[in-house]
Parts: C-alpha cells; structure tokens; sequence
C-alpha cells in the first residue's frame, strides 16, 4: 500500500471489523466484546514525542471504564514503539509487571513505517489481530508476521484469524 491517505482509513477500520469478526467468531476473544485500535503514519509524526496517532477507532461494543482503560493501553503500545524505533513489536518491550504489554506492530514499506496497535483482547490476540491487518493491508507478508511473533501463541491466534 503506497501511503495511508485519508481515503484509506475506511479500508483499514473495515479490514479491522472483518478481523473482529473472526476473533469473535472463532472464540479467540474469550468472552471480549472489542476495544481500541491506533494507527500511527510515522512520517506524520515528524518530531512529536510522543506521537499524536493518525487515526483512533473504537472497535466493537466495549463501553464506559473499560473503553476508556483500553484506550489508554492501546496508545500506550503505540507509543513504546514509536519510541523504540529498531523494534518491530511492543512484545520486544513487554514488562507485565509494569502493565506494558504485546498487541502493536510496526509494518516497514519501500516508502512508510506505520504503527498498528490493538488492545481489547487477550494480549497474544491483538497482536496477532495486528500482524493479521498489516498483512491484509500489503504492508508485511505473512511470511515476515510469522517471523516477527513473539511465541507460538501469537502464531497460532494468527494462523486462525488469517483462515
């Protein structure tokens, strides 16, 4: 995908519900009824830290405290990427007992880095519901996402979610 243009965030928030779908579908959301997802363009980033996200979109029927607590873990995934930039995912810089968890992803093209992050689910399932966009999106092969995961617990959500 050559940029995320405006036009684009309809094909991204669609391709998000499609996947939400399946998570709910499948079972892998355990009882979750969504959560919150942010994107970053990091080239509309410039030198803000921490970055405002290009586009933020609450997904599914989640509501009240608890949109509001998954909000905030979504951003905060984002930004520990953004501010790792050697790091692929925010599993890299997982710390449980500092409430930092797995569930955002960097996708690398010819032309753009984004920042995809999720948190709603189990923390194996939003990052697999990421890599899943970014490779829906053209932005990673799933090749590349199978690589990148953390463990064989995000490869499996993946391969589910994938088909």
């Amino acid at each position: 995908m050559v940029g995320m243009e405006f036009k684009v965030y309809p094909l991204v928030l669609s391709t998000i519900a499609d996947l939400e779908v399946v998570i709910m579908k499948t079972g892998l959301g355990r009882g979750s009824v969504g959560g919150y997802f942010c994107f970053l363009d990091e080239a509309d980033a410039g030198e803000a830290v921490p970055p405002a996200p290009s586009l933020v979109a609450r997904i599914g029927g989640v509501t009240g405290e608890k949109a509001s607590e998954l909000f905030v873990k979504a951003l905060e995934k984002l930004h520990r990427l953004a501010g790792r930039p050697n790091d692929r995912t925010s599993y890299q810089s997982r710390n449980p007992g500092e409430h930092r968890w797995g569930g955002a992803v960097r996708a690398i093209s010819s032309d753009h880095r984004y920042i995809f992050s999720f948190s709603g689910y189990p923390e194996e399932v939003d990052e697999a519901m990421m890599f899943a966009l970014a490779v829906r999106l053209e932005t990673m092969t799933l090749e590349e996402a199978n690589a990148l995961a953390a463990n064989d617990s995000v490869r499996g959500a993946l391969r589910t979610i994938i088909g």
